[in-house]
């Protein structure tokens, strides 16, 4: 038998049933198709995508097999290298974003009428969407609840990558619809090189989860809230990539670690399941609000705010910091997500939409379900959602998650002389340290653009009078208006 393995989000040799069955044949064709279905403009993310495709591809021929990188649509090019190599069985993992679901659904019904064997697995997740519902049937809208009948689920166990005895299918060289995408001839922009630093060039996936099971998980329910760069478990990266099992992490987490650590790290996998759960029920997430009764926000929708945001130029140091950091390495602590998604929607009144974006444009473990569900929970229109009137105030959250402002001089070198205690607030410092530290607000660093009091009472009141406007016409829906990106770092 033949066998035609489709990778998607499941860049990774360990558990990945679907390659372990198409590895069960007598020979097997690995093949990845390069920008196929998926949302486009995650191009931070691009580029660490690229390396680890390059890894593994590597990985593979280690072990006798490779892999083909294709351009071209779905249903098409598998056609033709069904046609062509004359496969009889196909292998893939599902992936839940709403385009490319839908083209592995016709693939999948194609696949039927042909007769070929499917073999079609669910290892992005722990679950298969919809698989944890409530007593009438129903999808969860409460994590808690979520959370509690998911504890319940029995999971698979994690499988080890088995080759059997599969030999490589040479891919023939006219591949008409698609055509070959040449990884090693693509040189990465100037502007990845701290990005491929950061995500590339240190440890593999699987040494950072170990290191993080066996020496820091103790200290996770405590320093995911700090901010600073040695926070978190720093895996999301490799989850949104499918570099890392969710499922090997929750079973090594379990018998790696004690009752008591576990708890907080399980809590965040779960949580990741909760979030494209609910995108698989509501594929309009993305551009809709989960509460309706914020279709109709005030929100300003000024670009050159959103734009000021982007660039890490609102005068709020912490704010400014964590845009920044996005910048240069694609990443950001959770904590200071949260924050500066707060302070683009209540500070500034910008759409939610607008921030998540950008986050998508920039972040290196861009994850769509994660993204909208992050950006609705902070702007409160979200499910199970922080509530509108909770307005983090960057200069207090600061001062508690960055004590010493090490985060903050990192990334604003224009404030590294200022003594900690005013670099949350520059504006209330004296000015002889100020002057001595070399800083003059408005020009080598930007003054407040907007005062915290008066932009908190703004945002209450325009919450407050939110359901007075829901009755009121509008001449744009809010998946009708149109938010700046910014150009792409080319330096």
């Amino acid at each position: 038998m033949r066998s035609l393995i489709l990778f998607f989000k499941d860049l990774r040799l360990d558990d990945n049933p679907a390659l372990n069955a198409a590895c069960r044949a007598d020979a097997v064709l690995p093949v990845y198709l390069y920008r196929c279905g998926q949302r486009p403009g995650a191009q931070a993310q691009d580029v660490i995508l690229r390396q680890q495709l390059r890894r593994l591809k590597s990985e593979l021929q280690q072990q006798q097999l490779d892999l083909y990188v294709l351009e071209g649509r779905l249903i098409e090019t598998v056609k033709q290298l069904v046609l062509k190599h004359r496969i009889q069985k196909i292998c893939w993992s599902w992936c839940y974003e709403k385009d490319l679901y839908a083209q592995q659904l016709k693939l999948f019904e194609w696949a039927q009428q042909q007769g070929l064997e499917l073999v079609c697995e669910h290892s992005f997740l722990m679950l298969a969407p919809a698989s944890v519902l409530n007593g009438q049937g129903e999808y969860y809208k409460v994590f808690t609840s979520f959370y509690k009948k998911f504890c319940l689920q029995k999971l698979r166990r994690p499988e080890a990558f088995d080759r059997s005895h599969a030999k490589l299918i040479a891919l023939e060289p006219e591949i008409s619809p698609a055509r070959l995408y040449e990884l090693d001839a693509q040189a990465e922009p100037k502007w990845a090189g701290a990005i491929l630093q950061r995500w590339c060039h240190g440890p593999s996936s699987e040494q950072l989860a170990y290191e993080f099971l066996k020496k820091r998980l103790n200290a996770y329910q405590h320093s995911r809230d700090q901010i600073d760069d040695n926070c978190g478990s720093q895996l999301s990266v490799a989850l949104a990539l499918g570099l890392l099992s969710p499922i090997r992490l929750w079973h090594d987490c379990l018998s790696m670690a004690a009752e008591q650590e576990q708890h907080a790290f399980l809590r965040q996998l779960v949580w990741r399941e909760f979030n494209w759960n609910l995108l698989f029920q509501l594929p309009e997430l993305p551009q809709a609000n989960f509460k309706s009764s914020f279709d109709l926000f005030p929100y300003q929708n000024d670009n050159a705010l959103v734009e000021r945001w982007q660039r890490g130029q609102s005068g709020y140091p912490l704010i400014d910091a964590a845009m920044r950091q996005l910048w240069q390495e694609a990443w950001m602590p959770n904590r200071a997500r949260m924050l500066v998604a707060s302070f683009l929607c209540k500070h500034l009144m910008q759409d939610w939409r607008a921030g998540e974006a950008w986050f998508w444009h920039c972040l290196a473990d861009a994850d769509l379900a994660n993204n909208v569900c992050g950006w609705q929970w902070t702007a409160g229109c979200g499910a199970d959602a922080a509530p509108y009137f909770r307005i983090f105030n960057p200069i207090s959250q600061g001062q508690k998650f960055d004590a010493e402002a090490c985060y903050i001089k990192r990334w604003l070198p224009e404030l590294s002389a200022l003594p900690s205690r005013y670099c949350h607030e520059p504006w209330a410092a004296p000015s002889s340290a100020l002057k001595q530290a070399g800083v003059v607000l408005g020009q080598n660093y930007p003054q407040a653009i907007v005062d915290h009091k008066q932009a908190r009472q703004r945002a209450l009141d325009a919450w407050h009078q939110r359901h007075s406007r829901e009755q009121a016409p509008t001449s744009a829906s809010p998946a009708q208006q149109s938010f700046v990106l910014g150009p792409v770092n080319t330096n």
